[in-house]
């Protein structure tokens, strides 16, 4: 930017117009209500809006009218402040640097353009779209190449210039409108992919045309999104009917792609790509692949933040699937360490409830050699008094907590707790054995039914479910379209663990 052009920025900017800027945390102290309520939601103090509105306000007939008052200054301040993001924190990826810095100056071009100063956003605008062409920001370019051909053109009669910019409008429009297109297409196919089991096979064909799509498109056009949303949809087709093997070969072909593009490739798009294959590498027992992977993927996050959990999720799964019991308990309490553990959300907490479970035990019938030492003391009624209430329990946490619970009292001995257990367990049980998605899971309920039924004899309940068993595991993991989470620990190793604590 030329300095005349800085002059005229600083005089749109004048000290006036700085007094007026709210924004926060530039005081150590709070110092208004605003800043109160600021701190306070960080720290999620409040679980409701009445109880925050009570807190600030008591019981005043008024305090919904002034709580109201309250939040719209809130967000004001937080908008204004969000042009202040500082970029040099580390939590920053290049890439992610150089969207935000241009998305900020595209805006800041606009309210220019609006009526303060053309000539500092034109020269803001060269400066913007020069970051977003070599980063690939379609929508961005065709904004600033519209507002600087229309100047170059209509206001100051520039041929070359103005040539230049409607060049970059005719190559980036058809690239924009594919992005745009792609992003609809991978959109639609998440909505579907995270509705119930059973609707998933029904738009399996719509996502084949969609990934023919994306890949035609990728062999036209060039651009960091259009690519990012065509990979994601030639590995969702392969999600959707758990193709494990044909997913693994679509994300090595996606992280390829980005890691060629040194220069501009992002970590949100290796960690996505390379997150995808973990499971797969579990389900497919590629133990020490998956390993690498969760190495990788912990190197593109940091400790504390929501992807490092997800990680970390998949790591103590590994380690159940794996039987390396010791390095679970290991990841388990390396978790609970982490500050930003009680601030995850509630599904993910009991996630990891029942990973401590697990552990405990392990601990009590001698799988590891020591107890988790989670935030405060473990007790299985508390376990079972938070069985997941939710409609669409995806992953079968209340199959996984009441199967906990047989194997704590077969553990105890507690027969007669085990047989009303088992009544709780028929509802989950479907009457015959069909090779869906619940076919592992069914076999060892009925595997399960049948220790009251034989007494909790060993010896008898060997005999009585051996047929099931040999069901159970001519069908591994691999082979059945269900999520890992719903098998955290493999039923095969469950099933040993409960005969052992069977009396001959």
């Amino acid at each position: 930017m030329k300095f005349a052009e800085l002059i005229s920025l600083a005089k749109v900017v004048s000290p006036n117009k700085i007094k007026q800027i709210e924004v926060l945390g530039n005081t150590g102290e709070v110092r208004s209500g605003v800043e109160k309520l600021y701190r306070d939601l960080q720290t999620d103090k409040y679980k409701t809006e009445e109880e925050a509105s009570s807190a600030f306000y008591g019981h005043s007939r008024y305090r919904r009218h002034y709580f109201n008052r309250l939040k719209r200054k809130l967000r004001e301040k937080l908008v204004n402040t969000l042009f202040l993001v500082d970029l040099s924190q580390p939590d920053f990826s290049e890439y992610q640097r150089a969207y935000y810095s241009c998305y900020r100056y595209a805006s800041a071009v606009q309210i220019l353009i609006a009526g303060y100063s053309r000539k500092a956003a034109v020269a803001l605008a060269r400066m913007t779209i020069r970051k977003a062409v070599k980063y690939e920001f379609s929508d961005i370019i065709l904004q600033m190449a519209k507002i600087l051909r229309y100047h170059y053109g209509a206001m100051e009669g520039e041929v070359k210039a103005f040539e230049y910019f409607d060049q970059l409008i005719q190559v980036y429009q058809p690239v924009y409108q594919a992005e745009l297109s792609l992003e609809g297409k991978y959109t639609e196919l998440v909505m579907y992919f995270n509705a119930p089991q059973s609707n998933r096979e029904q738009f399996y064909d719509k996502a084949k045309d969609y990934a023919r799509i994306a890949e035609h498109q990728m062999s036209v056009y060039s651009g960091y999104k259009l690519f990012l949303y065509g990979f994601s949809i030639t590995t969702i087709q392969h999600q959707i009917i758990y193709d494990h093997k044909e997913l693994l070969k679509s994300c090595d072909h996606a992280i390829a792609y980005f890691k060629s593009r040194k220069d501009r490739s992002s970590s949100v798009a290796l960690f996505s790509f390379s997150f995808k294959k973990i499971p797969s590498l579990i389900a497919l027992h590629a133990f020490e692949r998956a390993e690498q992977e969760i190495e990788y993927c912990l190197g593109l996050t940091r400790k504390g933040k929501n992807n490092y959990f997800k990680v970390q999720e998949y790591a103590i799964i590994l380690y159940f699937h794996s039987q390396q019991y010791e390095r679970a308990l290991e990841v388990l309490e390396t978790v609970y360490n982490t500050d930003q553990f009680d601030w995850l959300p509630a599904q993910s907490l009991e996630a990891w409830r029942i990973y401590d479970a697990y552990l405990h035990l392990f601990f009590e019938i001698g799988m590891v050699s020591q107890q988790p030492t989670s935030n405060r003391r473990f007790r299985l009624t508390r376990l079972l008094n938070n069985v997941p209430k939710y409609a669409k329990d995806k992953t079968g946490a209340n199959i996984t907590i009441l199967t906990i619970h047989v194997l704590f009292l077969l553990q105890q001995r507690k027969y007669s707790e085990i047989i009303d257990r088992m009544e709780a367990l028929k509802t989950y049980t479907h009457r015959y054995l069909r090779k869906n998605d619940d076919f592992r899971r069914n076999c060892f309920l009925k595997m399960l039914h049948k220790i009251p039924a034989c007494g909790f004899n060993r010896i008898a309940v060997v005999r009585r479910t051996a047929q099931l068993r040999k069901r159970m595991e001519a069908m591994p993991i691999s082979e059945t379209r269900q999520d890992l989470e719903s098998e955290i620990v493999p039923f095969g190793q469950l099933w040993d663990i409960a005969l052992e604590l069977l009396d001959e």
